[in-house]
């Protein structure tokens, strides 16, 4: 965020010159101007916090159309999670993470609920003991939530995260009861009477796909009304979901349905707002790799073995107690390129903010690690409006933005 002086004296610099004025050092000591002949290094990645996600339970009350997990009676035990959760704090101790964020997922998680309370309970244990921070956070239907368990949550400083993929029928065409019976009535109803009421903000995910592009900005506007922090996906297709040809979704439906939504964001802007999440993989952290698979972070499946991802699952591999647990992760089939390195990458403007997008969704859609993602022209279209969207939060932020 530049004021009308410095934009001008920074776009003097397209052919390149010397630094006269004081507004030039100043530009420069910002890194918006370097040396003609530096090229751009971005800061060096120094993690701090390591990622697990914990598929603890294969059982689901819902039946999702876009759900990769093969659904059964299959769940972690006790020893299996102790095993996991020592495994995670012993990678974290040896490489001097400074703190460690659980993900306990699914299926769905709280079907599980006492097992989950024991293993967080254990995980707590380890950070005291280890001096490591914990921070934690259960990724939920929405559908199941009591006044006790959201208590607990409350107690355990524990975060929620919601899949709501749309206001009513859009929704509901989805993200369907094992019995074929819509679900969004029964999560507005939880969120609104139980969790909100508790003090607990869900973080809203919603998965654009075919069947609800272009109402997306309905579950936005619901979200902000409610001053929930939300993030944005595109819908992956897998083995589990291939043969529903209509939840994939063209170009030109993702980019409108976006279009819409982004406007919502911006007639309720909000200082509290979180917009990190409003494009799939985007950071507004520049950055080399889209994933920190093999860096800092991993999945435990409820078998006990590393996979690289959550929709990885069926390809886990065993470990041993004296193996580091990233470097198990490091070793499937999942390749993590540097996006100067990807064929048509290395010289795009944007490059550094999608970093390729999934790794995982490239390969499906080309047999290649090597190159663009399928999604490259959303994000080249969607991503200056993005940049214009945080840039209205700052000044939103900063007080200069009229209301």
């Amino acid at each position: 965020m530049l004021n009308e002086q410095s934009f001008h004296r920074l776009n003097e610099f397209r052919i390149p010159r010397k630094l006269e004025f004081p507004i030039d050092y100043k530009l420069a000591k910002s890194g918006l101007l370097v040396s003609k002949e530096q090229q751009r290094i971005l800061p060096k990645n120094s993690f701090r916090k390591l990622s697990a996600w914990l598929h603890i339970t294969n059982e689901c009350n819902l039946a999702c159309s876009y759900c990769y997990v093969h659904k059964s009676h299959g769940h972690m035990t006790k020893k299996i999670g102790t095993r996991a959760i020592k495994g995670i704090f012993q990678v974290a101790k040896d490489r001097n993470f400074q703190e460690v964020n659980l993900k306990y997922a699914g299926g769905e998680p709280i079907l599980n609920f006492e097992f989950l309370q024991y293993l967080h309970k254990y995980a707590q244990q380890l950070a005291n003991k280890k001096n490591i921070n914990l921070g934690a956070a259960v990724l939920s239907n929405g559908t199941l939530w009591t006044p006790p368990m959201a208590q607990w949550l409350v107690d355990s400083q524990i975060h929620l995260m919601i899949s709501l993929d749309g206001i009513g029928e859009p929704h509901n065409l989805q993200r369907l009861s094992r019995d074929g019976k819509g679900t969004f009535a029964k999560i507005e109803q939880n969120i609104d009477q139980i969790l909100l009421p508790s003090g607990i903000r869900p973080f809203i995910y919603t998965t654009i796909t075919g069947r609800n592009a272009n109402r997306i900005h309905d579950v936005i506007s619901w979200a902000i009304d409610r001053n929930l922090p939300f993030g944005i996906n595109l819908y992956r297709e897998n083995p589990i979901s291939a043969s529903q040809k209509d939840l994939k979704s063209s170009e030109e439906q993702i980019i409108n349905g976006l279009h819409k939504a982004y406007q919502v964001i911006e007639n309720s802007l909000s200082k509290s707002l979180f917009l990190g999440g409003i494009l799939d993989r985007i950071q507004f952290t520049p950055h080399k790799y889209a994933c920190g698979i093999g860096r800092n972070y991993l999945s435990i499946t409820h078998t006990g073995e590393v996979a690289q991802c959550p929709m990885h699952l069926d390809e886990s591999i065993p470990y041993t107690k004296s193996d580091d647990l990233l470097k198990i992760a490091a070793k499937g089939h999942l390749r993590f390129i540097s996006v100067d390195e990807k064929e048509e990458c290395n010289e795009c403007t944007w490059r550094y903010f999608c970093a390729g997008g999934c790794p995982s969704e490239t390969y499906r859609a080309t047999g290649r690690f090597d190159t663009k993602s399928p999604h490259c022209n959303i994000y080249q279209a969607l991503l200056p409006e993005a940049f214009r969207l945080e840039g209205l939060k700052l000044l939103k932020t900063a007080g200069l933005l009229a209301n």
